[in-house]
């Protein structure tokens, strides 16, 4: 699985670009004739390159995941998945009028539960539109670090971070299937328009000084406040080659009125 996501710039909040390339290992079964319940394990490794200042960051995140399903219709679904995950991320500021450079290593988590429901109409044999409404909260934290490096001043004692949401989810998805020969090829589209009750995250604290602690001064930095509403697009096209192996590329764009964001993805899947 590889991505390549893309947030612009904006006034209110700097634009990054990122690498990702990750591994993903699922499965799922039936426990009743209407229920299913499954699993996933996955691997992230991201770099980003900041588009305003410079500088960039690497991160390594392990992610956890389990869903449950519950059909009782064949065209109706509610399901509950609930997330964990724990990263690294290192990150090198460059200081433009020194031409040096501050590092800091430090660790994050995040956890959340998702519960959705869904209703399938097919408008043909082959193609399908589904109603879909969801709600979300998730909560992530980053903990505290110190700059190191060659610059002249650093940031230090920089204070553990935490970040709440809680949103809900409303739109539709369409899917089609095409047979060409051996393969068959299945575009989709879907629409979402996502609204967040709150979106609280804690200002950044901490110290500005030298790395040996001299001439330090507090710092305190709160971000501009997302926007409340944003509209999601996902559209791909899946190859199912074999039973076994399909190939998926796809896009996800957000786009709000303070920012945008786009991501390109790639994806082999083989079944065991």
């Amino acid at each position: 699985m590889a991505a390549v996501p893309r947030r612009t710039t904006r006034p209110e909040r700097p634009g990054f670009e990122t690498d990702t390339y990750g591994l993903v290992l699922t499965t799922d079964r039936r426990v009743s004739a209407r229920s299913y319940l499954g699993g996933a394990l996955g691997y992230e490794q991201a770099s980003a390159d900041f588009t305003r200042h410079g500088g960039g960051s690497d991160s390594d995140t392990a992610n956890a995941a389990v869903r449950y399903a519950f059909e009782p219709r064949g065209d109706i679904r509610f399901s509950t998945t609930a997330t964990a995950g724990y990263g690294d991320i290192e990150t090198t500021r460059p200081i433009a009028f020194s031409g040096t450079a501050a590092n800091s290593n430090s660790d994050a988590w995040h956890a959340g539960l998702h519960l959705s429901g869904e209703h399938t109409f097919h408008a043909t044999e082959k193609r399908r539109i589904t109603a879909y409404a969801g709600a979300g909260y998730v909560t992530a934290e980053r903990a505290e670090f110190n700059e190191a490096g060659n610059a002249a001043v650093v940031l230090r004692d920089i204070q553990d971070r935490r970040m709440d949401s809680l949103s809900v989810q409303l739109g539709m998805h369409i899917t089609d299937t095409v047979q060409l020969g051996s393969t068959m090829i299945s575009p989709d589209l879907g629409l979402f328009w996502i609204h967040e009750f709150s979106a609280e995250e804690d200002p950044l604290q901490g110290k500005l000084g030298t790395e040996n602690s001299v001439g330090v001064s507090a710092l305190s930095l709160v971000d501009a406040d997302r926007d409340a509403d944003r509209l999601r697009i996902n559209a791909g096209l899946n190859a199912q080659v074999s039973k076994q192996v399909s190939v998926r590329l796809g896009y996800n764009g957000e786009y709000s009125e303070s920012s945008t964001a786009h991501q390109a993805s790639a994806a082999l899947l083989i079944k065991f």
